[in-house]
């Protein structure tokens, strides 16, 4: 039994063009002067769910799960509660994490037409920030938890 990997990472969405809607519900588009970046900090994985009672146990190792923010400190404060909400009472029992974060993940470049978005690994000083922030929230969410 293995922790379950949750993938962190940064998105960066670049536009070239702005796209308007006229009165009468035509769409357009123009030119952007200079293109205009996007960012956004994801993770992505699979959360644990309590389903032992349907499946049997071992049976089920949890549900594709993503979410996305536009700052380290949010995606770090929704990660901590995902976490928190989605325990594995089989891996605490084995004494075995239930989860892992990792920050490796493969460089992609999409172009779609008038915009790309470009998928990289959190630089290390980022890296420290989230690594800071989960487990400070994960500790506050604990302590409020048994209170």
């Amino acid at each position: 039994m293995e922790p379950n990997i949750i993938k962190v990472s940064v998105r960066r969405t670049t536009e070239t063009r702005e796209y308007h809607v006229t009165d009468q519900g035509f769409c357009y588009s123009s030119f952007l002067e200079t293109p205009v970046t996007n960012t956004v900090y994801i993770w992505e994985g699979k959360l644990h769910e309590q389903r032992d009672k349907f499946l049997g146990e071992g049976s089920f190792v949890g549900n594709d799960s993503m979410n996305s923010k536009a700052s380290l400190d949010d995606l770090a404060q929704n990660l901590a509660l995902n976490l928190v909400l989605h325990p594995s009472t089989q891996h605490t029992q084995s004494g075995i994490p239930a989860y892992g974060v990792r920050y490796q993940v493969g460089w992609s470049r999409v172009e779609n037409g008038d915009s790309s978005i470009v998928t990289e690994p959190l630089a290390p000083d980022e890296q420290m920030v989230f690594s800071a922030i989960l487990e400070r929230t994960l500790k506050q969410l604990v302590i409020t938890e048994i209170q």
